[in-house]
């Protein structure tokens, strides 16, 4: 074989190990600007408001059910807008739509809550737009099952002994233990 034949032998190989070498980098790169495009979605998802509503059931003396609005997220939420799904003309317990909550902000962990008739059975469709720090604006729909703790059984204990004062006061007693486990 010739000097010149050797030498185009290993050019080639040096230049087929150059591309290899040009793609690794090229992966590697790409591989690097993804990751730290998932690393910064999850900082900003970690960081980010989460405004939630549910249902909330207390049973002191009489059983209650109060609508709870809370920001389970690490940052605020300013309520952009608040919009029932289904008609609220006939339930005396949403006045104004709770239209007094829109304009707000609700801080990390800070609740509001309102009275719901423990009658009241049916779903609540609720649509809610909130704008973080970073000024993105979130938009979810809960439905609101308000019957979900009706077939659940609550219990209270009285003595004989105890008046209806003291039978009151345990009863609620037991009632802030039970919701502060």
């Amino acid at each position: 074989m010739s000097n010149l034949e050797m030498m185009s032998i290993k050019a080639i190989i040096e230049l087929g190990l150059a591309l290899v070498g040009l793609i690794v980098s090229f992966v590697a790169i790409w591989q690097s600007r993804k990751s730290i495009k998932l690393t910064e979605q999850s900082i900003r998802d970690a960081n980010r408001p989460y405004v939630g509503i549910s249902i909330e059931s207390i049973d002191t003396v009489y059983f209650e059910k109060f609508i709870v609005f809370k920001n389970h997220g690490n940052s605020s939420a300013k309520l952009k807008s608040l919009e029932f799904k289904n008609d609220t003309s006939n339930l005396d317990f949403i006045k104004n739509n709770m239209q007094s909550l829109v304009g707000g902000t609700i801080m990390p962990g800070l609740k509001f809550t309102s009275s719901i008739d423990s009658e009241f059975k049916n779903l609540i469709q609720i649509e809610i737009c909130y704008e973080g720090l970073d000024k993105v604006t979130y938009s979810e729909v809960f439905n609101i099952k308000t019957d979900m703790s009706s077939d659940l059984l609550w219990e209270r204990h009285t003595l004989s002994s105890d008046d209806k004062v003291a039978t009151a006061i345990k009863l609620g007693a037991q009632s802030i233990a039970k919701t502060l486990k």
